[in-house]
């Protein structure tokens, strides 16, 4: 294997002082060696990186140069249909609808989002926002729409009841009276 575009070693030192963090050091560390003619397989105990790595290394560096160097970070939010600040516009939009009097439900989010984005989202990703942003609420509605209220009286009377004759039955089979 060799360097196919032609550095220095010099300015192979001089990317590897300039790396902002330990593994770019290391990449350019593994060029210098290279390009200072130390064989192969000897890099990656100078380096700490395996063998398969300084091969990549190399490679890349052959395909790109020093501009394929510079990598992303491995990582981050790479799963969301839009950046945060987005989202964060799109439920400050609707704080203005909640401050009206109109509710505001993960369904009209979701209307609006895919609206306003162009792109199709679920509810789930809908509650997975509202909970990024502190917005999930749950309330139990106060009662059910088909609740008789009289036979919910009743049967807290009667509950009572038959509560207290079954507690003075345990208590008789328990203490054996």
């Amino acid at each position: 294997m060799f360097l196919a575009r032609g550095i220095t070693q010099d300015e192979a030192k001089r990317y590897m002082q300039a790396a902002k963090d330990k593994a770019a050091y290391r990449r350019w560390q593994t060029i210098w060696l290279f390009a200072s003619g130390t064989n192969i397989k000897e890099i990656p105990a100078i380096t700490q990186v395996s063998l398969v790595t300084t091969y990549k290394t190399i490679h890349r560096f052959n395909a790109g140069g020093p501009e394929a160097m510079n990598t992303k970070k491995r990582g981050g939010r790479t799963w969301g249909k839009v950046s945060l600040e987005q989202e964060t516009a799109l439920l400050n939009e609707l704080v203005d609808d909640s401050t009206k009097g109109l509710i505001v439900t993960a369904k009209t989010i979701k209307q609006k989002a895919e609206k306003d984005w162009q792109v199709s989202v679920s509810t789930c990703y809908i509650y997975d926002l509202m909970k990024r942003h502190d917005w999930r609420k749950i309330v139990p509605r106060p009662t059910h729409p088909k609740a008789d209220k009289e036979a919910q009286e009743e049967f807290k009377k009667k509950s009572q009841r038959s509560y207290k004759k079954l507690s003075n039955h345990l208590k008789r089979a328990i203490l054996g009276l």
